[in-house]
Formats: C-alpha cells, structure tokens, sequence
C-alpha cells in the first residue's frame, strides 16, 4: 500500500520538518498543501513540459482547478474554527490567481 506524500511529510521530525516548512513558506501556503494534500497528488504535474511554451494552457488550467479547489474548501469551512481556515484559504485563493 502506497502512503500519500503529505501523511508522509507529517511523520517527518526536527531538521528534516524545518526543511520542510522552509520549501512552503510565501510562494505556496503550507495550509493550502496540508488542506488540498489528496487533489495535489492526484494530479499529473509531470505532464507539463516545463521548456514548452505551448504547455503554459495547461499549467494555467491546472492553477485554476487549484483555486477552483480552494475556494470550494474554503466554502465548507463551518464553525468557530473553521471561519479563520475560511479567510484564510480565501485569502490565499485570491494570491493565487
């Protein structure tokens, strides 16, 4: 049985974890890899040729399914805790875009 990368990452301890959240950080919100952890990986990110230009269409469908996702999270964010998680990955949806 395969473990998902992020329950993987959680498990991680001392410097390997600072590693870690130091990769996240400003560019992508540590929040938005943690809360979306099964659609990132059940993407084909490989699938975009980075030296292709002509790729560039699908690595922005791609980020507009990630917002699409993040926004719908946020959106079902109910209760106490869940307002502040509910401005939050609205925040980090209109960044994204």
């Amino acid at each position: 049985v395969k473990m998902a990368v992020w329950i993987q990452a959680q498990q991680l301890q001392g410097d390997a974890l600072h590693q870690m959240q130091s990769l996240y950080g400003q560019h992508f919100p540590i929040e938005v890899r943690h809360y979306l952890s099964q659609w990132i990986e059940g993407q084909l990110w490989d699938a975009i040729d980075l030296e292709n230009p002509q790729e560039e269409i699908k690595a922005k469908r791609l980020l507009d399914s990630l917002i699409q996702e993040l926004q719908k999270k946020a959106e079902h964010q109910v209760g106490e805790d869940g307002f502040l998680l509910k401005i939050k990955l609205g925040h980090y949806a209109s960044q994204l875009k």
